[in-house]
Formats: C-alpha cells, sequence, structure tokens
C-alpha cells in the first residue's frame, strides 16, 4: 500500500488525476481507487488502503460534499489524526470538517511552485514524518577544478579520474 490515501466523489475523477500526478511527480507514493486491481472487492481493498495510509487527502468539491463514501473516510482519517483536507471547489466541507484549515486548489493550474500546492506537499510530507517530499534525482554538476587541482597528466587527458580518461599509472 502507500502512504497516501487520496479520497473523492467518482465524477471528480478527472480533475483529482492532475492531483494525484503532481504529487507522484514530487516523489510520493499516492494511492486512490485507480489503483484496485480488477477481481477485487472495492470496499475491502478502500478500507484496507485507509487504514494502511500514513496521510489520507480529501478532495473536498461540489460532488464530494454530499457523498457518504468521501464524509466516511474523511471522519475515519480525522479520528486518527491523519486528514489533509484539499478543495477543488469554493465550497463549505461537511460540518464535522469545517475548523480544520483546507490546501484551496480551486484556481490551481497544475504549478509545482503554486503556494498552494506547495502549502499542501508541506502538510504532507510533515505528516509522514518527512521535512521536505523526495525530489526526483538530478544529475550533480561536477564542480570545475583550478589548474593547481589537477593530477599529473590529468591535464592530458591521461591521469586523474575521468571516465575516459587513460591510466598509465599516474
Amino acid at each position: 500500500m502507500s502512504e497516501i490515501f487520496v479520497s473523492y466523489a467518482s465524477t471528480d475523477r478527472e480533475r483529482v488525476a492532475k492531483l494525484v500526478h503532481a504529487l507522484e511527480s514530487e516523489g510520493l507514493q499516492v494511492w486512490w481507487d485507480r489503483d484496485i486491481a480488477y477481481g477485487k472487492s472495492f470496499p475491502k481493498v478502500i478500507e484496507q488502503a485507509l487504514t494502511a495510509a500514513t496521510c489520507v487527502i480529501v478532495v473536498w468539491t461540489r460532488e464530494s460534499v454530499g457523498s457518504e463514501w468521501v464524509q466516511n473516510e474523511a471522519s475515519d482519517a480525522r479520528k486518527r489524526d491523519r486528514l489533509v483536507p484539499v478543495l477543488l471547489d469554493p465550497v463549505a466541507p461537511p460540518l464535522e470538517f469545517r475548523h480544520l484549515q483546507a490546501a484551496d486548489l480551486s484556481s490551481w493550474q497544475g504549478d509545482p511552485v503554486d503556494p498552494q500546492f506547495t502549502g499542501l506537499r508541506k502538510a504532507v510530507t510533515a505528516m509522514l514524518g518527512r521535512g521536505e517530499a523526495p525530489r526526483p534525482a538530478t544529475q550533480a554538476a561536477v564542480p570545475a577544478r583550478h589548474w593547481w587541482q589537477t593530477r599529473p597528466g590529468q591535464a592530458l587527458g591521461v591521469g586523474g579520474d575521468h571516465p575516459t580518461a587513460v591510466g598509465f599509472g599516474l
């Protein structure tokens, strides 16, 4: 199972997919009901994933505020102190959840540096016990050496630690 469970109304699937993909591109492990294998029981798999998740993102929209499934999943997450609410529409969440600060992504266009998305990422990574989400690996730049830092023969391409260097025992 994944670290993050996403609860949403199925009619919002396309909009939620953008959020899920943005979180995954930040290196986070996300579970949503698109991950249920054929032949498996929806309620059973959902309950297992919800219980196993360290963080539960509940997406509040015009549709989800009336969904009994979403409300039940949100209630379970709140009781276990695992809930991170998100607004994809400018709506009031159900009464039980109105006192909780929510990430307002109602005008979010998918930008990973948007302040609301950045705040969501920080809240999620804090709940997961991390300082920041692991970023996708990028190749670190090799610092340039000064002429006095070269090894004998390296300037001629015959020594040193360059992968194409021909070693002559120098």
